[in-house]
């Protein structure tokens, strides 16, 4: 079954998901490390697509919108990443607001990391896939537009 990937693209790390279209389902996957090169960066995360065996029918790139729906700095990067996404994949990307993705992310983690009654909070934080779950949120926008 052809999968749909969401990619929230950072400069310092590329955040993956997976799901799709018949069960609707998004799950953060991957997270890339960036080197902050749009072609390297494209090549990385269609390196870790093609190394996956998953069959592709569509990408998604989430566009961090301003406010007043304009596209900054990191939105333009964004876009340029999926356009040589696109042309390095073959692949058809399509790109979806995701302003509060990463917002959304955090307050999904903060919630699930409130302590339980009873149980002792660990001094040591878990590392957070954000980025992931920044993603799947995007593919979640994505699939529930559909």
């Amino acid at each position: 079954m052809a999968k749909i990937i969401a990619i929230d693209y950072g400069r310092k790390r590329i955040g993956l998901a997976i799901g799709e279209r018949i069960t609707g389902l998004a799950l953060p996957w991957k997270i890339v490390p960036a080197k902050d090169d749009i072609p390297a960066d494209a090549e990385a995360v269609w390196r870790e697509l093609s190394d996956s065996g998953e069959t592709i029918e569509t990408i998604v790139v989430g566009l961090p919108l301003n406010m007043d729906d304009t596209e900054g700095p990191q939105a333009r990067l964004s876009r340029q990443f999926g356009h040589v996404l696109a042309e390095e994949s073959g692949i058809d990307v399509k790109f979806i607001d995701e302003r509060l993705s990463s917002f959304d992310a955090e307050q999904r983690f903060k919630s699930a990391e409130k302590p339980q009654p009873g149980r002792r909070n660990k001094s040591s934080k878990p590392r957070k896939p954000l980025d992931a779950v920044a993603a799947a949120i995007i593919l979640e926008d994505y699939l529930r537009s559909l």
